[in-house]
């Protein structure tokens, strides 16, 4: 039975273990350890240690620690000595001898310990192992082995690594809280999960229709979102993530070039709606997986950056990635359902930089790393939109742009789409969205010419044209007042004058 303690005084103190065994200690007058002593001849109290030999006579000796140095060092008595202790009582009592607890010492606290036969070794401070003529010290002086140096080198060098990871990661979660990056379950088109809502074409009178497959399913939001920018703009909502001039940035530092990035939709008006959120997460995300910022989706894939290094490429290089439709149609069912099918996929392109920017590579290798991202994206992107919701959601985008542009091409009555659910009802404060130019014919809703239709008869309880002139147009007034509540109930649309005047930048 042994009890770690030190011995020596100050600094030069060494680690040593004593025999603490009632065998031992009874060579010695019988002692046991933490019983404290009296020494007739100096008056001092002593607490006894343990038993151990002395390393330069090989003599066996107790060792006691003197209680008014108010250190721990432990000092020794020869054999023949140990008649001048004396049991020390309690206070107030005869009979019951006193005793102090000592503390066990710890190896790993000193330079020095003492081996079997009592010779002290210098031990390294990393592996605790005695040390050669040769030593290296660590920062702090202690000393070490060559090898103990090189792996306290890298333990460094790999807690530095992991301290600057941790940096990194809290300033890309301040940036993404701060410019509004990340997909979650509050950006959401509204009409995401209250039920699912069908098509339903019979000439060209449509009507929503409540449906129980997935797959005939159109998000209300997004098929608003979709009609509008055909009825204003004559094209699908787009979105476009590019890089910004070189100028100052919000603490009038310069900045390099492409460190920031802009947002850019068409329309305009799809900033703030949830369309145009999902156009911008989708791609920003892709950029991320692309980069090898996230986990990939899909076992097995690997980012652009992974492709680069297995083929051991040099240099610098720039590309672009984007979102495409590469199919789309639209079923019909034997009731006049409308199924819109699309299948999506993504393509990339090597860029150069020429004298106006970035410029489109005329020949991109197929094995240029980003072109086999997207490549492997596109072979896996049914099951990756099932495992991220963003990318649900723009294939649900891209199946509403579909439908919108198949409904607007076989002259349906879009105004009938555009009512809005139950359950939704006009925000109070809406303005409107900007309205198309008067058109020159004559409506076919509301009988006038550029004008909408007056309160009453001609309108309903809810504020919508009933009437329709069979082959006559409607005025594009009158479309707008009746699409504008449907719009502001649904899609959320902002003002036309509460658009920025320009793009907020993005850091990627």
């Amino acid at each position: 039975m042994t009890f770690g303690y030190p011995v020596g005084l100050g600094d030069g103190a060494s680690f040593a273990r004593f025999d603490v065994s009632a065998g031992a200690l009874r060579r010695f007058g019988g002692w046991k350890h933490g019983q404290v002593v009296r020494d007739d001849r100096s008056g001092e109290e002593l607490a006894v240690v343990g038993v151990k030999r002395e390393a330069c006579t090989r003599e066996e000796r107790l060792w006691l620690q003197p209680l008014g140095s108010g250190g721990r060092e432990a000092v020794s008595i020869r054999a023949g000595d140990v008649g001048h202790l004396s049991s020390v009582y309690r206070e107030g009592s005869r009979t019951v001898l006193k005793h102090v607890e000592l503390q066990q010492a710890a190896e790993e606290a000193f330079a020095a310990a003492e081996d079997s036969d009592g010779e002290d070794l210098l031990l390294c401070a990393q592996c605790r192992l005695p040390l050669s003529t040769q030593t290296y010290p660590d920062e702090g002086g202690r000393p070490l082995h060559a090898e103990c140096v090189v792996q306290s080198s890298l333990r460094q060098a790999r807690r530095d690594e992991r301290r600057a990871e941790l940096q990194e990661a809290a300033r890309k979660r301040e940036l993404r809280r701060r410019f509004g990056i990340g997909w979650c379950a509050d950006k959401c088109a509204a009409g995401m999960g209250t039920g699912m809502v069908g098509v339903a074409l019979r000439g060209s009178s449509m009507r929503r229709v409540a449906v129980s497959d997935p797959v005939a399913s159109v998000c209300p939001e997004y098929l608003s979102a979709a009609l509008r920018a055909r009825l204003e703009e004559g094209c699908e909502p787009t979105f476009s993530l590019d890089p910004s001039p070189v100028g100052p940035g919000a603490d009038g530092a310069g900045r390099e070039e492409g460190s920031m990035q802009v947002k850019r939709f068409a329309p305009a008006w799809l900033r703030g709606t949830s369309a145009g959120e999902v156009l911008f997460q989708a791609d920003y995300h892709l950029k991320e997986l692309s980069m090898g910022e996230c986990r990939q989706p899909v076992v097995g894939m690997r980012s652009c950056l992974e492709y680069a290094d297995e083929e051991c490429a040099e240099g610098a290089w720039r590309a672009r990635e984007w979102f495409v439709v590469r199919g789309a149609e639209v079923w019909t069912s034997d009731e006049g359902l409308l199924i819109p099918r699309v299948r999506m996929g993504v393509e990339a392109r090597e860029q150069l930089l020429g004298p106006g920017g970035l410029e489109d590579k005329t020949v991109t290798s197929p094995a240029h790393p980003l072109v086999r991202y997207a490549r492997e994206f596109t072979d896996n992107f049914e099951l990756i939109a099932e495992r991220r919701s963003v990318f649900h959601h723009l294939r649900e985008l891209a199946k509403a742009a579909v439908l919108a542009k198949f409904l607007l091409e076989a002259g349906a009555q879009v105004e009938e789409i555009h009512r809005p659910p139950i359950g939704l009802e006009r925000r109070p404060g809406w303005r409107g969205g900007p309205r198309r130019a008067t058109a020159a014919r004559r409506c076919r809703s509301c009988g006038t010419s550029g004008r909408p239709a007056p309160r009453g008869s001609a309108r309903g309880t809810a504020g919508w044209c009933r009437r329709a002139a069979p082959g006559g147009a409607g005025c594009a007034a009158c479309l707008a007042g009746c699409t504008s509540a449907w719009t502001a109930a649904s899609v959320n649309l902002p003002a036309v004058d509460h658009h920025p005047p320009n793009p907020d930048p993005l850091e990627q």
